[in-house]
């Protein structure tokens, strides 16, 4: 877009003018060319030179003879090429001396050159040089057949007007297309005479019919079109044109205006005027040659008076804002719309008349003026501002520097760029002071580019401004500065009623770089609120990687615009009021804050803070996000304690209008995060997702921080607030203040879990009580305070989490191969009745109750370490005493070598000593953890007895190795020894320094070991010996190199690391644990502390792992089965809910049993109001939502720890509701669901959620699904045949084995559980304990464990709010 050429040119070609005219000599402005062009709103040319207003009704056809003279007669006077004997044409009614004369010095009777006034086209047309015709209007079309068989086509056409859509189109079209293929074959020649009405009525039916056939027919121009002609026809009314009448041969009349063309008014183009500027030239220069007669300098005078006048019309402020304005409305409009401005081509006419005046200035010659102050001509812009007075304007007329401040007001002008290479100084300071003394000062750069630079002379910085700034009409104005170089700091200080204005689609840019650790900014106040910076109709403000962006408060106002701060090595603001309307805000990648203010209001606007330091946006004042504005806050807060969006206590009316939409997403601290009050207004859509508060000693609220009393806080019942998390409470909504939301959303997923959410729970505090965190396998409360329109307002204390109850994850294998818990489920065969006795095991009820323990152990392990370790086993020693149960324990202690110094021996009190013995062994010389690992586990492996999940290694070391492989190998790896030319290749414990330069460990081990992984593939064995012995090929001595090539140190670490990661994928328990401290070597307690994975373990942590399986907190859904059986039959088994029917044993011993209600049933001690055990069974299921609830089932609640040694075992009873009648056999039985039958299935799944003894809650494990069957005959149930392993006959029959005919069963006793009257040994219990009649149950002796929930109000809420999550809908 051209904008305001005319202003920067206007000064240019004054001075120009005056610099020739005072020379009395005007020179050429172009090449002369072909001077005819005359522009207009059609495509008819002028062809004669007019004033303003004047009607000048001509057209730019060549003249024709009409006389029958013969190439080289006379015409005769009636003919246009008559010429008079002078040799003067005719012309337009003058008949004195203005006779046309020949200027090229033809032959007479010979061809005239073209640029010569008697030139004759070789059609035997004249050149058109001003002079008309006689008016005739026969361009050929009478004469030529071609010509006039086309114009005849188009006049038989109707008119474009009168085209509707009910016209026949298709004929019509015919009709035009051939009119058109008869135009385009003529001649070019032919197509110059062709009358210009008539070929503009075929083009505007070709017009018409293609807007019909679109369908995009318009009555009308729109109004913004209509406004774009209104402005050009303004800016054509200031300069001249002429107008013509055109009748076509049909009658119909067009009116065009024309521009008048300045080349042709140019003296210099006409060849007669440029004779007599020639003869006026020469006389000057030597007297003696003829001057020019009165009347020749009469008529050149007049010429250059009436190409002076056209010009100065382009040149007048006038003109220049009206096609300024033209041609801004014009390049708004869309392209569609474009095609509707009809008088376009007079908008080109002018921009073409302001080029050639371009073409003039461009044309100086080199070391003429490159500015100019009114008509004074400078050859320096600093020559120009020195002597411009408070006030000037300064047109640029070319590229140039600037290296000299000041301190008035001046405005630069002119399409031209100025380049500042070097600080600008004034006011005796060491920067440019603007407006000092006098802030009423303004300094404008109006159209131009300036690019100003920092050579680091002053620091501090560029540019001090106390005036105004105005950078308008498309200038672009760019701070640049590298802090690294230069130490620059600031590129702007404002002072006090400062102004900035970026306005008519300029732009403004600081760009900094280097400037990480250098204290500064794009823009600093000297009082704070108390300077403006304003970015108005479509400009562009962009601060990037300065240190700080702006601060101390600038109030910004932003419309129409664009507006960012970006990669800037701190805050991209520092407070003040940031208004932004109609526009595009970003701040992103900033270090520090991204939009620090007051107030903060945006209307109809897109903003987004992305990937900040700290605060997204804070607010500290007025906060308004109206109807038609987006805000996105995302990704920021990863540096501080922050948040994504901020509103202080002082933010006491924040408003989010219906309409707009708010994203907060991804921050690394609290999303919303407010002390005042804010309403999200119904229609608001408001997203807090995916933010993570892990900043502070205290970290509350991941989606929302609402606290204080202050704090008042509104959201729309629509708001989308789920799967944040916060390390301290209130995964999702943190409140100390008053906040008022609504339920959760139909279609939210938690993220913990891929789950359907399906309520609020609460997270860590229900109004000041402190509850646990929601958990997918262990807690969950419902919260449900909501009214009768689903909403709530809260007051007080309340950490609460979008989650669901209970879940079952579907991707749970239910068969796992290697369990992380021992548990198993059996079921016996239906009997007469259909009732199968189900059995839940932990551990599995088949396994053996043995386990392996094997002491991998360092020779440097200390005394203290091995007294742990042997009060460990004494312990442990007298746990499984109590159960009968049996550990081994077995001993490696490792030096150069694995050396096995104890087998696998039972613990027991006789072993004891000899295992003792076995451990505080001295062994001395070399260290090799591999060669320890290799040998420990391999122990464990040949016990194939022990299933692996009891098998125990525990890892004792400092960490320090270089040897590896059972037989102790090194490496033969070169590195400097004594001196720069003295090698070795001893492998040892400084290895490590000699390689990394120091012995710390590595940032990442992970990176680490996968490096040298690839290096100890690479290098094979190639440079290997015995530890003993002497290499015979070493890593090349060449220090660039050692980095290249594992060294023993690194092999060792990584055999290390990859024979305890497969001792664990075997499914054995490992530990690693530091033998000793070593300041001396932190690379060494660094891997070992990795190989932990970052936990610190004791010995009783190990004990209670090896004899507790699960800890008081861990619970098991059972979902009673349901589906289709093997023959295609549907089956419905029933959980029999009556307490005889449901039986509980630890250790074999069976605990007594209370039914606390209808659907809950107790077992074994009462503690703190809750029994050790709790069955809880749920009819109809569990779940918030009624349509995707659970089939029947129950949860049993484990309150107590349950010991490795001692198998807790529940049983109950399931019946099949709808047995078939038909004869047949249905179902396979399959005692513990090993054999992976299909159908009736005596549960659909059964799930653990263990948590260990360190109160680690573990993934949720799938129990095997046992299988039943049944037979009947003649109508009647068949016994159910007999186990070949159990031969015991089943409840309600049996019969001889061997007896093949079935036994028809009429009625099966209901068998009774007897406990004998014995002592079981069991462990000690707390005091306040309750006892069993007659017997001990072995339970962990500890004290009482956790703070539960009282059962009767537990059960009360969970079935208030219908139970837990969604396991799976029961298919009837």
């Amino acid at each position: 877009m051209k904008n305001k050429l005319m202003r920067s040119v206007t000064a240019m070609v004054v001075a120009v003018t005056v610099l020739i005219s005072s020379q009395g000599v005007v020179t050429s402005f172009a090449d002369g060319g072909d001077h005819s062009d005359m522009s207009e709103s059609s495509s008819v040319q002028m062809n004669e030179v007019g004033n303003n207003g004047t009607d000048q009704s001509t057209k730019d056809d060549a003249a024709q003879c009409n006389c029958g003279a013969t190439d080289g007669e006379a015409h005769k006077e009636g003919c246009p090429l008559y010429v008079k004997p002078d040799g003067g044409n005719t012309n337009d009614g003058d008949t004195e001396d203005d006779a046309a004369q020949c200027t090229c010095g033809a032959e007479e009777g010979g061809p005239h050159k073209e640029d010569c006034p008697l030139y004759v086209k070789p059609d035997g047309g004249n050149t058109d040089n001003g002079n008309t015709n006689d008016g005739d209007t026969d361009n050929g079309a009478g004469e030529d057949t071609n010509i006039k068989s086309v114009v005849d086509a188009i006049n038989a056409l109707p008119a474009a007007e009168t085209i509707t859509e009910e016209t026949d189109l298709v004929s019509l079209k015919d009709q035009v297309n051939a009119a058109r293929v008869a135009y385009d074959a003529l001649s070019d020649d032919q197509k110059a005479a062709f009358d210009a009405a008539t070929l503009e009525k075929l083009t505007a039916l070709e017009a018409k019919i293609s807007e019909l056939e679109s369908g995009n027919q318009e009555t009308e121009s729109s109004e913004a079109v209509q406004n774009v002609i209104e402005k050009i026809d303004a800016a054509v009314e200031q300069i001249d044109y002429t107008t013509e009448t055109i009748t076509a041969t049909d009658g119909t009349t067009v009116t065009k205006t024309h521009i008048t063309m300045l080349k042709n008014l140019d003296p210099a183009n006409n060849a007669e005027l440029k004779a007599l500027i020639d003869k006026e030239a020469a006389h000057e220069q030597d007297e003696n040659q003829p001057a020019l007669t009165d009347e020749e300098a009469a008529k050149l005078s007049d010429a250059r008076k009436a190409f002076e006048d056209a010009k100065a019309k382009y040149l007048s402020e006038g003109f220049s804002n009206a096609q300024l304005a033209a041609r801004q409305a014009y390049d708004a409009l869309a392209e569609a719309d474009k095609t509707q401005v009809t008088n376009y081509s007079l908008l080109e006419a002018m921009e073409e008349n302001i080029a050639y005046i371009m073409q003039a200035v461009n044309t100086l010659p080199e070391g003429e003026p490159v500015a100019m102050i009114g008509t004074e001509p400078y050859t320096s812009l600093d020559d120009a501002v020195e002597k411009a007075e408070e006030g000037s304007t300064i047109t640029l007329l070319k590229d140039c520097e600037l290296t000299k401040g000041f301190n008035k007001t001046l405005t630069f002008t002119g399409h031209h760029k100025i380049t500042i290479p070097k600080q600008l100084t004034s006011n005796g300071e060491g920067w440019m002071c603007f407006g000092l003394g006098d802030p009423s000062r303004v300094l404008t750069f109006d159209g131009v580019e300036v690019e100003w630079l920092s050579d680091g002379s002053a620091p501090w910085l560029m540019l001090s401004l106390s005036g105004t700034l105005n950078i308008t009409n498309g200038a672009n104005l760019t701070f640049k500065f590298d802090s690294k170089t230069t130490k620059t700091r600031n590129a702007i200080y404002m002072n006090e009623g400062a102004v900035l204005n970026v306005t008519n689609a300029s732009t403004f840019q600081i760009l900094g770089v280097g400037t990480e650790g250098t204290a500064g900014q794009g823009i600093q106040l000297d009082k704070t609120g108390e300077s403006t910076i304003n970015i108005t109709d479509g400009s562009t403000f962009l601060i990037d990687g300065t240190n700080r962006g702006y601060v101390n408060s600038p109030v910004i106002n932003v419309e129409d615009s664009t507006f960012t701060v970006q990669n800037c090595t701190s805050n991209a603001s520092n407070g003040g009021n940031f208004t932004a309307i109609n526009s595009k805000v970003t701040y992103q990648n900033n270090k520090g804050h991204g939009l620090s203010a007051g107030d903060v209001i945006l209307k109809n606007t897109d903003f987004l803070s992305n990937n900040n330091g700290l605060y997204g946006v804070y607010v500290n004042g007025e906060f308004l996000v109206d109807k038609d504005s987006t805000m996105t806050v995302t990704n920021n807060s990863y540096d501080g304690d922050c948040a994504g969006v901020n509103l202080t206590a002082t933010v006491n009316d924040g408003r989010v209008e219906a309409g707009a939409v708010v994203t907060i997403t991804g921050n690394k601290c609290s999303g919303f995060s407010s002390r005042g009050v804010c309403t999200f207004e119904e229609g608001s859509k408001l997203t807090i997702t995916n933010n993570i508060n892990d900043k502070g000693s205290a970290s509350y609220g991941g989606g929302i921080y609402n606290t204080k009393s202050t704090a008042h806080l509104t959201l729309p019942s629509d708001a989308v607030i789920y799967n944040n998390h916060a390390v301290t409470g209130g995964d999702d909504i943190y409140n100390t203040g008053e906040i008022t939301f609504n339920g959760v959303g139909s279609d939210w997923i938690l993220d913990d879990t891929n789950l359907p959410i399906t309520g609020w729970y609460f997270d860590g505090n229900n109004n000041g009580a402190t509850t646990n965190r929601w958990s997918k396998s262990n807690y969950y409360e419902l919260f449900n305070l909501f009214d009768e329109n689903g909403k709530v307002t809260l007051t007080g204390t309340y950490a609460l989490k979008a989650a669901h109850a209970y879940a079952y994850d579907p991707e749970t294998p239910v068969n796992p191969t290697d369990w992380e818990h021992s548990k198993s489920k059996t079921a016996t065969n239906l009997d007469a009745n259909y009732q199968s006795q189900v059995t839940l095991s932990l551990p599995a009820a088949q396994e053996q109750l043995v386990s392996d323990v094997v002491f991998v152990l360092d020779k440097s392990t200390s005394a203290t370490v091995e007294d742990q370790m042997i009060g460990m086993l004494n312990s442990l020693n007298d746990q499984v005493t109590e159960t009968g149960a049996k550990v081994k324990v077995g001993v490696v202690i490792f030096n150069k070598v694995a050396n096995r110094v104890l087998e696998l021996t039972e613990l027991n009190s006789d072993n004891m000593s000899q295992i003792e013995d076995a451990i505080r062994q001295e062994i001395s010389s070399g260290t090799n953890t591999h060669a320890g690992l290799l040998a420990g586990k391999a122990m464990l492996d040949a016990d194939t007895s022990v299933d692996a999940n009891r098998k125990y290694m525990i890892f004792v070391s400092d960490g320090i190795t270089y040897m590896y492989n059972a037989e102790p190998t090194v490496t033969a790896w070169s590195f400097f020894s004594d001196g720069p030319d003295i090698y070795a290749t001893w492998a040892g414990p400084d290895n490590w320094n000699s390689k990394y330069g120091n012995n710390n460990a590595p940032e990442n081990w992970v990176s680490w070991l996968d490096d040298i992984g690839q290096k100890v593939v690479a290098q094979g064995t190639t440079y290997e010996y015995p530890y003993d012995g002497t290499p015979t090929n070493t890593t090349p001595k060449d220090k660039e190199q050692q980095s290249n090539y594992a060294n023993s140190i690194d092999k060792a670490l990584y055999l290390t690391h990859q024979i305890y990661q497969e001792a664990q994928n075997a499914g054995y328990h490992c530990y690693a644990m530091n033998a000793s401290s070593n300041a001396d070597h932190p690379w060494a307690t660094s891997f070992m502390n990795y190989l932990a994975g970052g936990k610190t373990v004791s010995f009783d942590d190990i004990q209670n792992d090896i004899y507790y399986l699960l800890d008081a907190g861990s619970q098991v859904v059972d979902v009673i089965g349901e589906g289709i059986d093997n023959v295609g039959n549907e089956y419905d088994f029933k959980f029999i809910n009556n307490i005889d029917n449901l039986n509980l044993t630890v250790g074999g011993t069976v605990l007594n049993k209370k039914q606390i209600d209808e659907n809950t049933y107790g077992f074994g001690n009462v503690r703190d109001g809750i029994y050790d055990f709790v069955l809880t069974y749920y009819p109809e299921g569990m779940g918030t939502r009624s349509m995707e609830v659970a089939g029947e089932l129950f949860r049993w609640d484990i309150n107590v720890p349950v010991s490795n040694f001692a198998p807790v075992q529940l049983t109950y009873t399931v019946q099949l509701t709808n047995p078939q009648t038909a004869d047949g056999t249905y179902g396979q039985y399959d005692a513990d669901g090993s054999e992976e039958y299909a159908g009736l299935y005596t549960n659909k799944m059964a799930i653990l959620y263990p948590v260990d003894s360190n109160g680690v809650e573990g993934e949720q494990e799938a129990f095997q699904k046992p299988t039943v069957s049944y037979s009947i005959s003649n109508g009647k149930p068949v016994d159910p045949p007999v186990d070949p392993e159990d031969p015991t006959p089943r409840p309600g029959g049996g019969g001889d084995e061997d007896d093949d005919t079935p036994t028809i069963i009429n009625e099966t006793p209901v068998p009774t559980t007897t406990i004998d009257d014995e002592d079981v040994p069991l462990t000690d219990l707390p005091e306040d304990t309750v006892t069993i009649d007659d017997e001990e149950v072995p339970l962990k002796d500890i004290p009482n464990t956790g703070d539960m929930i009282p059962v009767p109000a537990m059960v009360a809420a969970v079935i208030s709010i219908g139970g837990i999550a969604l396991l799976m809908k029961k298919h009837k």
